[in-house]
C-alpha cells in the first residue's frame, strides 16, 4: 500500500533541508527566473491562490526538464492598508474582523489556541509576520519547488531603500509629479485608496465615472438646484425637478454660487470643489412646488415629490427628461395620476431620428420613449422592462438621433457629438461642469465609503510621455495567451495619470515628500529584481544599510562600484538573473499591476538587459459554480488540501482540470473522480520499477513504448506554450488508455515489462505534476533531474500505423457484433481479410501523384485510366485524399501477416472461430475487413 502523506511529508523535508530549490549560479546553464505577484500577508490562503501557484510551480518545473537553473522565489506583501485594516480592527474590537482572523487562524492552529494566536495580533507587523510564515509553510504542503532564502517583506529596510531608489529615478526621467488629480478617497481615512484598500476592488475594480453637474436657478433668491447627469445632451426635454421629501437636503457655498444638494453628497463636493462651505441643513420637504429656471431655454419648472432617488449617486437630486428616458417618462405619467404633477406637463420631445435614407423622423406620440413604453405594454415605473427599453432608446439616439429646435443652440447637431458642446457651453455660463463619481458604490476593507476626491498636492504617475515605451516593450515580450497581448496594449493606452502616493497606511515613505507613503500598486513593478538582493542579505553578504542609490546604480547601470568589499561576486550574480523570464498572474491585474510593471521596466530599464521577458495571464478558479468567498465557506484553505486529497493530487487536478486561461470550476467529485486514475498510475510506475529490464520486446511492446515517446514529444510542444493540460491529458489520460489497451492486447504481466523500460522517463515527465510520487519512483533523482532522452530514437510511426489498422479492426468487430446482438442473432465464427493486389497497386500510384502535388482532376483522370475496375473505389475515396493526403498502409505481405498473427488474439478475445480468407474487395490497404460466416 502506497501511503502517499507520507511519500509527501517525506520528500517536502528532504527538501527543505538539502536546499534543492536554492539554485546557484552556473553559466553552463541557461537560467529561468519565473514570479507570482507576492501575497498579501494578511489572512490564510485558499484553493484559489494555489491554483495560480501551483500553475506556476508546474512550469517552472517543466523549465527544469529542459535543464535550465531555475529560481522562483518568494516575498510578503504588506503595503496599503490591507493588513493595517485588520489590525485596525482587532484594535477596535470589530466582531466580524476578529471572526474573519479568528477563521484565518484556525486553519493552521488547533480551536484551544486560535484565541491566543489572534490577541497577539497587537501590531500590524505581528499579523504579517504570523501570515508570512504560514504562507511559507502553505506553498511547502503542496510541493512548491519555491526558494526560501530570498524572502522580503515590503516592510523591510532594504525593500524600502530600493523603491526610494526606484522613485527618486521615475523622478528624474519626468514620471513623478505633483498637482491637482481625481482620486478614489476615504473620508474617514484622510487617505486616497487604491484597488487593494477597496472591498473587492482586485475583481470587481471602482473607477472614476465622469458625470457632468448642470445648476438650475432659483426663481425666488439666488442659489441653484444641483444635479449630475451622463446624459447632459438631454437637459433640453426637463419637464420637472424631482426631490424626496424625506432626505436631508442643504445648502452650500461653492465658490462665489450657493447650491442646494442633498446632504449625503457633501463630502464629494466638498472634497472635489474649492472653497467649499456648508450653510445649512433642511428638509427636502421645503423644496416641493418651488420653481427654478432650466438652462439655455429658460423655462420655469416645478419641484415635485419622488421616492426612487438614490441619495448616494451624484447630487441626490433628480431633473426629468421624459422625452428621452423611459423612466422618466413612466415616472411623469403616475406624478400627473396622483397630483403631483399638473396635468397639463407634457414630455419635450427634442430628438429626431435620421433614417438611412437621411431623412429625419419624428416619435409617433410624444416621444421616443412613449413610443418605446406602448410598444412593449410597459404601464408602471416598476416594470423591469424600463431598463432593457433604456438601452434601446439610448443606442437608437446615440447613433441616429438629432436634436430638435427645441434645444436652442444646439438645434440640428447629431446626440453622439452633442454632449461635449453642451457640457462647455454650461462651463461658459457657470451653469455646470464635470463632477466624478465612483463607477459602483465602495467602501474600504473596513467598510469607510470611497468617494471621488481632487486633492490638492497629490503625488501621482504621468504615464503620457511614456507611452510608446511601455508598447514597444509589450511587442518585444511574449504573452500568453497571446490573444490577451492586445487586451494589455488597450489599457496601455487608456492608462494616462496615477496616484501614486497616500497618507495612511503601511510602505516606503515617498522620498521626495515623506509625509506620503508609496502607494501598494506603484511599489510592485520592479520588485522582481530585488529578490537577488534579499539573497544577498539573508546569506549575510549585504545589510540594509548597505542598500545605498550607488550600489543599485552599480548593480542595473554599471555605474561606479561602491566601497563594498566582494560587491564584484555579488554583482556577477545580478547579471546572471537578470529580471523574470516569467510573470504568472490574474485576469483582475492586466488594468493596473501589469500596467504600471510594463511602464516602468519600459521606462526605467530601456536599453538594458534587466527587461523582463514573458507574462502570462491565468484564469480564476471558482468552486462549484460559485465564486470563492467567506460568506459561502467554499474557500477550501490550501494548508488543509494535504490532508484532504494529497498535494500530488491537488496538482494534477490543476494542470489537468482546465487550460490554464480558462476559469477552472473545482469540483470534489471530479478530483475523487481523477484520484482512481491517479492511484492506478502510481500503482504501475512501482511496481514497473521492482522488475528487471526485459531482454526482447515484441511489436505490440515496441508500440506501446513508441506511443510512449510520441506523446513525450508532443508534450514537450504543448508545454513550450503553456499548453499544460493537454500535455498532461495526453500523457496521464490517453496513454493510460493505450496502458489499457495493451494489456488488452497482451497481459498484464507484459505490459509492466514495457512500462519497465519507460518507467524512469515517464516518471521525470510527471515530476512538475505530481513531484513527491516522481521522487519516490526515482530515489530522488526527479526536481533537478533534466529530460535528455532521444524520443526519436523510440518512436516507429510503421509501429504505430500498423497497431492502429488493429484497432480500427476491432472497433469495426465491435460495431458488427453489437449489430448481430440487436438482431438477436448469434456470430460463431468470423472471416478476416485483407484487400485485393490491384487496389495497392492503385495506392501506390496515388501516393506517387499526392507527392508529386499532381492537380485533382489529372490523378482522377490517370487512375480511371489504369484503374477502370475501381472506378467506385476511385470516386468515393480519392477525392477524400487531396486535402489531408493517404492514411498508412503496407505491402500486401505485410498486411496478410500481420493480420495472419492476429487471429489467435481475436479468437480469445471475441471466444469465436476466426479465419483469415482470400482478399476481398470489402477492404482497402491499411484497412482490413471482416464479415461473419
Amino acid at each position: 500500500m502506497i501511503d502517499q502523506l507520507e511519500i509527501e511529508k517525506k520528500w517536502q523535508k528532504r527538501w527543505k533541508e538539502q536546499k534543492t530549490f536554492t539554485p546557484r549560479v552556473d553559466s553552463s546553464k541557461e537560467k529561468y527566473f519565473g514570479t507570482v505577484p507576492y501575497p498579501y500577508a494578511n489572512s490564510a490562503l485558499h484553493i484559489g491562490h494555489g491554483r495560480t501557484f501551483v500553475f506556476a510551480d508546474i512550469f517552472l518545473r517543466y523549465q527544469r526538464l529542459l535543464g535550465k537553473q531555475v529560481l522562483y522565489p518568494l516575498a510578503f506583501h504588506i503595503s496599503g492598508t490591507p493588513v493595517l485594516a485588520v489590525a485596525d480592527g482587532i484594535a477596535k474590537g470589530d466582531k466580524k474582523t476578529i471572526e474573519l482572523v479568528s477563521q484565518a487562524v484556525a486553519s493552521y492552529e488547533s480551536s484551544e489556541d486560535v484565541d491566543k494566536v489572534v490577541s497577539s495580533f497587537t501590531s500590524s507587523q505581528a499579523i504579517a509576520d504570523y501570515f508570512s510564515s504560514k504562507i511559507e509553510t502553505t506553498f511547502a504542503s503542496v510541493g512548491l519547488g519555491m526558494d526560501f532564502s530570498k524572502t522580503f517583506s515590503t516592510g523591510d529596510e532594504a525593500y524600502q531603500r530600493f523603491i526610494s531608489w526606484k522613485f527618486r529615478l521615475l523622478e528624474e526621467k519626468g514620471l513623478l509629479t505633483k498637482g491637482s488629480y481625481p482620486i478614489l478617497y476615504s473620508p474617514l481615512d484622510e487617505s486616497a485608496v487604491g484597488e487593494d484598500d477597496i472591498k473587492d476592488g482586485d475583481t470587481d475594480k471602482v473607477t472614476l465615472q465622469e458625470m457632468t453637474y448642470v445648476l438650475f436657478k432659483s426663481t425666488e433668491q439666488d442659489e441653484y438646484f444641483c444635479v449630475a447627469t451622463l446624459r447632459p445632451d438631454a437637459l433640453f426635454g426637463t419637464t420637472n425637478l424631482w426631490v424626496d421629501p424625506e432626505h436631508i437636503l442643504c445648502r452650500v457655498k461653492v465658490g462665489d454660487q450657493q447650491w442646494i444638494i442633498n446632504s449625503a453628497a457633501f463630502e464629494k463636493i466638498n472634497h472635489q470643489f474649492s472653497s467649499v462651505e456648508l450653510i445649512e441643513q433642511f428638509s427636502g420637504e421645503q423644496l416641493l412646488g418651488k420653481t427654478f429656471i432650466t438652462p439655455f431655454t429658460q423655462k420655469e419648472i416645478l419641484v415635485a415629490q419622488a421616492s426612487f432617488i438614490d441619495k448616494s449617486q451624484g447630487t441626490g437630486l433628480v431633473y426629468s427628461s421624459p422625452a428621452g428616458s423611459p423612466h422618466d417618462y413612466m415616472a411623469l405619467e403616475e406624478a400627473k395620476k396622483d397630483g403631483r404633477l399638473p396635468a397639463s406637463i407634457q414630455p419635450i420631445s427634442t430628438v429626431m431620428l435620421r433614417e438611412k435614407n437621411r431623412d429625419l423622423t419624428s416619435a409617433k406620440t410624444t416621444c421616443f420613449a412613449q413610443d418605446l413604453c406602448e410598444k412593449k405594454g410597459i404601464t408602471s415605473s416598476s416594470d423591469p422592462r424600463l431598463e432593457e427599453a433604456k438601452k434601446e432608446l439610448y443606442k437608437l439616439e446615440h447613433y441616429s438621433g438629432v436634436l430638435t429646435d427645441a434645444c436652442a443652440q444646439f438645434s440640428g447637431i447629431p446626440i453622439k457629438k452633442a454632449k461635449q458642446q453642451v457640457v462647455q457651453a454650461l462651463e461658459e455660463q457657470h451653469l455646470g461642469g464635470v463632477l466624478y463619481e465612483t463607477s459602483r458604490p465602495a467602501t474600504t476593507r473596513s467598510g469607510n465609503p470611497v468617494i471621488v476626491a481632487n486633492l490638492d498636492g497629490q503625488w501621482f504617475l504621468d504615464y503620457t510621455g511614456s507611452r510608446e515605451k511601455a508598447l514597444a516593450l509589450l511587442e518585444e515580450m511574449h504573452y500568453y495567451p497571446s490573444s490577451l497581448k492586445k487586451t494589455q496594449q488597450g489599457y496601455l493606452e487608456w492608462v494616462e495619470k496615477r496616484p501614486c502616493a497616500r497618507k495612511r497606511g503601511l510602505g516606503t515613505p515617498l522620498p521626495q515628500d515623506p509625509e506620503w507613503i508609496v502607494e501598494p500598486l506603484s511599489d510592485s513593478t520592479i520588485y522582481s529584481l530585488f529578490y537577488i538582493v534579499a539573497g544577498m542579505i539573508q546569506r549575510g553578504d549585504l545589510t540594509a544599510e548597505d542598500c545605498t542609490d550607488e550600489l543599485f546604480n552599480y548593480f542595473y547601470f554599471n555605474a561606479p562600484k561602491p566601497d563594498l568589499e566582494g560587491v564584484e561576486k555579488l554583482k556577477e550574480e545580478v547579471d546572471y538573473w537578470k529580471n523574470f523570464d516569467f510573470r504568472y498572474t490574474a485576469p483582475p491585474h492586466m488594468s493596473n499591476h501589469l500596467s504600471f510593471l510594463i511602464y516602468h521596466n519600459a521606462v526605467l530599464f530601456e536599453g538594458t538587459e534587466f527587461l523582463p521577458d514573458a507574462i502570462a495571464v491565468g484564469g480564476l478558479l471558482i468552486k462549484d459554480g460559485h465564486k470563492i468567498s467567506k460568506s459561502k465557506g467554499n474557500g477550501i484553505p490550501l494548508i488543509r488540501v494535504r490532508e484532504l486529497y494529497g498535494a500530488d493530487l491537488y496538482r494534477l487536478y490543476v494542470a489537468v482540470g482546465a487550460s490554464f486561461d480558462a476559469e477552472m470550476d473545482f469540483r470534489d467529485e471530479e478530483i475523487h473522480h481523477l484520484e482512481k486514475k491517479f492511484h492506478r498510475l502510481k500503482e504501475l510506475l512501482f511496481l514497473a520499477k521492482e522488475l528487471p529490464t526485459p531482454s526482447f520486446l515484441e511489436p505490440i511492446d515496441k508500440w506501446l513504448q513508441s506511443r510512449f515517446y510520441s506523446r513525450a514529444k508532443d508534450f514537450f510542444s504543448h508545454a513550450d506554450t503553456l499548453q499544460i493540460r493537454e500535455g498532461y491529458v495526453s500523457l496521464v489520460y490517453e496513454f493510460m488508455h493505450e496502458i489499457n489497451y495493451h494489456t488488452r492486447r497482451t497481459s498484464q504481466e507484459q505490459t509492466l515489462n514495457v512500462l519497465q523500460t519507460i518507467y524512469k522517463d515517464y516518471a521525470l515527465l510527471l515530476t512538475p505534476v505530481i513531484p513527491h510520487v516522481a521522487e519516490e519512483v526515482l530515489d530522488g533523482a526527479a526536481s533537478l533531474q533534466a529530460f535528455t532522452t532521444s524520443c526519436e530514437s523510440f518512436i516507429s510511426k510503421d509501429v504505430e500505423a500498423q497497431e492502429e489498422m488493429v484497432m480500427n479492426l476491432l472497433a469495426d468487430i465491435d460495431r458488427l457484433l453489437q449489430f448481430k446482438q440487436s438482431k438477436n442473432e448469434s456470430v460463431d465464427s468470423l472471416e478476416v481479410f485483407t484487400a485485393p493486389s490491384q487496389r495497392y497497386e492503385l495506392f501506390d500510384v496515388l501516393a506517387g501523384l499526392l507527392e508529386k502535388k499532381t492537380p485533382p482532376k489529372e490523378i482522377m483522370s490517370i487512375l480511371f485510366s489504369q484503374f477502370p475496375d475501381e472506378g467506385q473505389l476511385i470516386k468515393k475515396f480519392v477525392p477524400k485524399t487531396f486535402g489531408s493526403g493517404i492514411h498508412p498502409y503496407f505491402s500486401p505481405e505485410q498486411e496478410q501477416e500481420l493480420l495472419s498473427s492476429l487471429i489467435p488474439f481475436l479468437e480469445k478475445e471475441y471466444g469465436v472461430t476466426v479465419s483469415l480468407i482470400q482478399p476481398q474487395q470489402l477492404a482497402k490497404p491499411g484497412v482490413f475487413g471482416v464479415r461473419t460466416v
